[in-house]
């Protein structure tokens, strides 16, 4: 499991530093980034199946989780009519639960930053 979390800690090195240096429309890195968050999802996965006993953890659609969740908070809810109120409270509803993907993720994360070098 040592080497699963080093993998995981060294993928979000790579994560942050391209994050670093992403520009808006820069679509070369973005398409990086999409690709470093799938590795790093990869190793999480890895960790969590790890982490469950007799390796029976979930290992797949992180990254169709994640990219669904990301994209859902990018969309602009202002070109949307609030007279839907069924609609309005889906697009509320599908925002809350988006934000606690991310919110994960990003807690992973921070645990990954906090990982001493070892």
């Amino acid at each position: 499991a040592r080497s699963l979390l080093t993998r995981a800690v060294e993928e979000e090195h790579k994560l942050h530093e391209l994050e670093a240096k992403l520009q808006k429309g820069d679509a070369e890195i973005e398409e990086k980034l999409h690709e470093q968050r799938r590795q790093l999802l990869s190793c999480i996965s890895r960790l969590n199946a790890a982490a469950n006993l007799g390796w029976k953890g979930r290992k797949d659609r992180g990254t169709e989780v994640l990219e669904a969740a990301l994209s859902t908070l990018k969309a602009d809810d202002s070109i949307h009519s609030i007279s839907h109120d069924r609609e309005h409270l889906q697009r509320h509803v599908s925002r809350v639960l988006a934000q606690g993907v991310v919110d994960a993720f990003e807690s992973v994360r921070k645990y990954l930053c906090s990982v001493p070098d070892n």
